[in-house]
């Protein structure tokens, strides 16, 4: 059985390389955009924006499952040890963002490679629809993270949190070990 500090500094490294693909999508995304200067170029920038699209599907897979992992580990262990008030709310956030940041993604996909690409098409397409599939998921997503950051406690550095990360020992090398 691998022992407990190994199996944090896996997961820290697997979620730092989700973060990096997210990072390498994002900044594909970003030069096929601005690469587009009107609407005759845009096939110019397509391929860099189907890559980032590409990678965004796959962060998306690793996020779904470790999200699942996280759920499974929440609710195995929560009668096993003391727990933050605010970790439920998070794995909850996440949960719910999850399904809207598919419809969003699935919106992106459609405009690339779907039948109809111009009625998709974030340049050309139909207007209701690009807020319908698009905008509406990120404010919502937007919304779901804001509330959680006000329902979840704050944790403090002096102690008086017994759940505090940083009142632990073990808890502050992690953190200053960057495996949190």
């Amino acid at each position: 059985m691998l022992h407990t500090a190994n199996v944090i500094k896996m997961f820290a490294l697997g979620v730092r390389a989700i973060g990096l693909v997210s990072l390498v999508g994002l900044i594909l995304c970003i030069v096929g955009s601005t690469s587009v200067t009107s609407l005759d170029q845009l096939a110019s920038g397509q391929p860099l924006l189907s890559a980032g699209k590409i990678l965004f599907a796959a962060v998306y897979v690793a996020v779904t499952v470790v999200t699942v992992f996280a759920v499974v580990l929440y609710y195995h262990t929560r009668t096993q040890r003391t727990q933050s008030a605010g970790e439920g709310s998070l794995i909850l956030a996440v949960v719910i963002a999850l399904p809207l940041i598919l419809v969003r993604l699935i919106y992106a996909f459609l405009g690339t490679w779907g039948k109809d690409k111009a009625k998709y098409s974030p340049f050309t397409g139909s207007l209701a629809l690009q807020i319908a599939l698009s905008v509406w998921e990120e404010i919502a997503v937007s919304i779901v993270f804001i509330a959680i950051g006000f329902v979840v406690p704050k944790v403090s550095s002096n102690g008086d949190d017994a759940n505090d990360v940083e009142s632990k020992p073990e808890g502050a090398s992690a953190l200053r070990n960057g495996m949190i």
